[in-house]
């Protein structure tokens, strides 16, 4: 059992998730966050195949709006 806590905490730990954890998070499609990629609302880069979103731009996303 301690070894399922140990992967859910380095899986929490990382620098970056995927457009699929990103989806799931937030309750829309892969391909919103693909579209939201694509149309610059959402930074993310790319390693191999795959685009990764950084921690820092989900605090970006989740964060709340401010009125200007």
């Amino acid at each position: 059992m301690d070894d399922v806590k140990k992967i859910e905490t380095a899986k929490d730990e990382r620098d970056a998730i995927s457009i699929a954890e990103l989806a799931k998070k937030c309750g829309i499609s892969r391909r919103s966050v693909e579209r939201g990629i694509k149309q610059g609302h959402i930074k993310a880069f790319r390693i191999g195949g795959r685009h990764l979103i950084p921690r820092a731009e989900l605090a970006r996303i989740f964060s709340p709006m401010t009125a200007a």
